[in-house]
């Protein structure tokens, strides 16, 4: 039923067999024959081909093809929402935001391709007019994207929009915990007709398909949504020629609450994000420092918030706060070993940190607050991607920044306080791309960006489209 979606042709995989299934109760949703390494192969050569061409056809040509997959997923939204549900184990009004963002990424790159704009620099050592130097900008050439589990339609759409925008041709590479809704995608591609090649997207083992895209020269971009390691494994594998990357990976985000915030606020802000996607989220709330203050406030604020979410899947409890399954076994029991690691150390558990009774198929874990934590324990050191909130509390803000830094994650961190000092030496001190004050939301125009082991450039805006062109000078005497 699955299959792989290569030249512009969907092909049965010649690869091993793939069964997905449900992280809520271990269900078989599907199972489909993977890609091989000749199939990835077949996909480079494909999109080599469709780039001589696809580079140079108006850009209202291009978007037009991004418009017919909006109004594509569009008229095919409950099928691709129950896929993401399924696979991902989010709870139906998760699986929708992830529709919708995805859709929304269309729509941005859409229109800010059309203020992708060159400069014409003068002769620096001429009268004026004896010289020019035209700066443009040109599509990339074959783009691969690997991506990640926690969200398939946002993450295929933070790439397939810009590479097809910008003229660059893009092989996709779903995660094969979550690859239905992505390969759903290659048939709608299929349906609506694109240009043979110019969008390939295959699933499969990332030891057969990663190396065999990775270490190819044919890629001049090799982008991706996952783990540090794994952007170090793409990095190593793709030395094989001279490449870009854009590489959005882990973190390990810290959060300071100082004692003037509005603690009713920070308390709904975190809860809500922490266990959003049962806390399988890059930039979520690992290290939470609380002024000891408000410390007692918090945490009772924070354990009655924690103790109203529901662990359910599909479409139980609409319209609560509900948290669905972590995406498997063995990340549940990673999770469960680092609560234990964390409560022999001297954690308290104020919540969670158990199975729920009456789920013990499929990779339940309720909704867990450990108080008191210490920067020895794995909460601290680890990125959790799991329902797991770490607090601890200080007094002095200038230790707290130490520690907060002291991780080779630099994705995001956050911050509340009304204190403009506070802020202005936060912003300063914080080692992360983003820093997040009092809940502050962006979207697709604003830069997602890490930095030290969380990533190489950054993913979304201006400036992540930016990542798919090289620049091209022409320098001309009349």
């Amino acid at each position: 039923m699955y299959k792989q979606y290569i030249g512009g042709k969907l092909a049965e995989g010649r690869g091993a067999k793939i069964d997905v299934t449900n992280p809520a109760n271990d269900a078989l949703i599907a199972s489909y024959s993977g890609a091989d390494a000749a199939q990835a192969q077949e996909a480079l050569q494909a999109a080599a081909e469709a780039f001589k061409t696809f580079r140079g056809l108006p850009l209202p040509v291009r978007l037009g093809y991004l418009a017919k997959l909006r109004e594509a997923m569009l008229e095919n939204m409950d099928h691709i929402v129950e896929l993401d549900s399924l696979e991902s184990g989010k709870p139906h009004q998760e699986a929708v935001l992830d529709f919708w963002m995805g859709v929304g990424c269309i729509e941005y790159y859409s229109e800010e391709v059309k203020r992708i704009q060159g400069q014409s620099l003068q002769d620096l050592y001429g009268p004026r007019g004896a010289g020019y130097n035209i700066v443009e900008r040109r599509p990339v050439g074959v783009v691969v994207a690997h991506l990640a589990w926690n969200f398939p339609l946002l993450n295929i759409m933070c790439k397939l929009p810009p590479a097809v925008a910008s003229g660059c041709a893009c092989i996709i590479k779903p995660s094969v915990n979550t690859p239905l809704a992505s390969l759903f995608i290659g048939e709608l591609c299929e349906k609506i007709g694109f240009p043979a090649g110019a969008v390939n997207i295959i699933s499969g083992p990332s030891s057969v398909l990663g190396k065999e895209l990775n270490s190819s020269t044919i890629p001049r971009l090799l982008t991706c949504i996952g783990s540090a390691e794994t952007g170090k494994q793409i990095m190593q594998q793709g030395s094989t020629s001279v490449k870009s990357y854009s590489l959005e990976l882990g973190g390990n985000a810290p959060c300071i609450v100082m004692p003037d915030a509005d603690l009713e606020a920070a308390v709904d802000a975190i809860v809500s994000q922490k266990y959003a996607n049962a806390g399988q989220v890059c930039v979520n709330y690992n290290r939470v420092f609380v002024h000891k203050d408000v410390y007692d406030r918090f945490l009772q604020l924070t354990a009655d918030a924690v103790k109203k979410v529901k662990v359910g899947a599909m479409n139980e409890y609409p319209g609560e706060n509900v948290m669905g399954p972590i995406i498997t076994r063995e990340a549940r029991d990673k999770a469960l070993a680092m609560i234990d690691d964390a409560v022999k150390k001297g954690a308290r558990l104020l919540a969670g940190g158990t199975v729920p009774e009456g789920r013990e198929k499929g990779n339940w874990l309720t909704p867990t607050l450990l108080a008191d934590c210490a920067d020895s324990m794995r909460v601290f050191q680890e990125e959790q991607f799991a329902p797991i909130l770490a607090v601890t509390s200080f007094t002095d803000l200038d230790d707290t920044l130490r520690r907060a830094v002291d991780t080779e994650y630099g994705l995001r961190s956050y911050l509340y306080t009304h204190d403009a000092r506070v802020i202005g030496k936060c912003f300063e001190r914080f080692e992360s791309g983003v820093i997040v004050v009092n809940n502050a939301s962006g979207g697709p125009n604003v830069p997602h960006v890490g930095i030290k082991g969380s990533g190489v450039l950054c993913g979304t805006s201006s400036y992540g489209l930016n990542n798919y062109y090289d620049l091209r000078v022409l320098c001309l005497k009349p």
